[in-house]
């Protein structure tokens, strides 16, 4: 279970910090084995609560982003369309576009 746990979680930090690339270059996230993440800003740690609201929300998305991807190589789905409620709604107007 360890090494299925490492491995999946290794994949899915990789996903989601190719998701935050896309969306936010200035941050980056780092799990471990007990699921504790660790949060960058332009290479510098930083705890959860020194990151803006909108920046937890590009997080959040990068990380369902990232979740998606690695179920679509693990079930050989594809994920064609996911749909999020109001997911711009707490970023300003650069933010949303």
């Amino acid at each position: 279970p360890t090494l299925i746990i490492n491995k999946l979680l290794n994949e899915l930090q990789f996903e989601t910090n190719k998701a935050l690339q896309d969306l936010r270059p200035d941050l980056e996230v780092k799990f471990d084995a007990d699921l504790n993440f660790t949060f960058r800003r332009n290479g510098k740690e930083r705890s959860y609560h020194q990151l803006s609201y909108g920046q937890h929300v590009y997080i959040a998305l990068a990380f369902k982003r990232g979740l998606a991807r690695v179920v679509q190589r693990l079930a050989n789905i594809e994920i064609g369309f996911m749909e999020f409620d109001e997911v711009d709604s707490a970023l300003d107007k650069a933010g949303v576009e």
